[in-house]
């Protein structure tokens, strides 16, 4: 029976789901996928009342920064140059897990079940997406990742493990575009991430050539001959994706491979399961599409 406690009555809500995604949970009379989906419904209720204390209590661990133990390493080290507050936050997280901190069985659970929960749900939303299957279900994890990333208080650590799973383009492929657009327009908005200050047109400007100029370094230090026309490429054309694609074309599907790995966009899906070549590189050219700035979206 669910408490009436809702510190309670959140922990039963996210246990429920768990043992459903462990295919552990009591058979009831709702199929195992609509109660997953209403409990993604009771998700984006509570996280759209987080100003009330109990509920952001409750709400609040699942979006930590334990999330990035999921994210790729280099995106996640890149995402924290610069910003000594992140940097000390993550250095904070990491050292939960070593051998030395010692912790109740509870206490171990309860970090496991923050650290995974909101990853869990991602990977059964692509494998939904991928299978073309519970759409009410997609539907309602995509307005979840839509709010978490919209708000300030979840989404500095959130849209970072969505960006660089490549949830919204990857959803876009699919029958989901609008929601998939939602979602994209979030996870890039031009923001700093300790602050959610806005970033202005200059700055997202810098922000975005700062990323094409890495990704020209990195193709100079790993693959010189085959990219030499990449090097020397305007900043401009490298934030178009199909100018990008066509400099990347001169890559074997094992180079591609090679080059994704060393400027940090992944090469396989949330279950591990390497990306076909077309698929790698769509994701890779989208991933480094200039950003828009909030300025220059309010132009139109």
């Amino acid at each position: 029976m669910f408490s009436n406690d809702f510190g309670e009555l959140f922990d039963d809500a996210i246990g429920l789901m768990i043992r459903i995604m462990q295919g552990t949970a009591c058979e009831t009379v709702l199929d195992a996928w609509t109660v997953r989906s209403i409990v993604v419904r009771f998700l984006v209720a509570c996280f759209s009342s987080i100003e009330t204390a109990c509920v952001r209590d409750a709400c609040m661990p699942l979006v930590g920064v334990s999330l990035w133990h999921h994210v790729t390493p280099i995106v996640r080290d890149r995402s924290m140059e610069g910003v000594a507050q992140l940097r000390k936050f993550w250095k904070h997280e990491s050292k939960k897990w070593t051998v030395s901190a010692k912790v109740g069985e509870a206490e171990a659970v309860r970090r496991t079940r923050d650290r995974d929960f909101v990853p869990s749900l991602v990977r059964d939303l692509l494998r939904c997406v991928r299978e073309g299957e519970h759409d009410v279900f997609v539907a309602g994890v995509l307005e979840l990742l839509i709010d978490l990333g919209s708000q300030l208080a979840t989404r500095r650590y959130v849209n970072l493990l969505l960006d660089d799973w490549k949830v919204a383009e990857l959803c876009a492929r699919a029958s989901y575009g609008e929601l998939a657009q939602r979602l994209r327009n979030v996870v890039r908005f031009q923001v700093r991430d300790v602050t959610g200050q806005t970033l202005t047109a200059s700055e997202a400007s810098d922000r975005n050539y700062q990323r094409l100029v890495d990704l020209q370094l990195v193709a100079f230090e790993k693959l010189p001959d085959e990219l030499d026309a990449l090097i020397v490429a305007g900043a401009g054309r490298l934030g178009i994706p199909h100018e990008l694609n066509g400099l990347l074309k001169v890559l074997s599907f094992e180079q591609l491979l090679e080059f994704a790995q060393a400027v940090g966009v992944r090469t396989q899906d949330a279950d591990g399961s390497v990306y076909d070549e077309e698929q790698l590189r769509q994701l890779f050219c989208m991933h480094f599409e200039a950003r828009t700035s909030v300025e220059d979206r309010a132009r139109g």
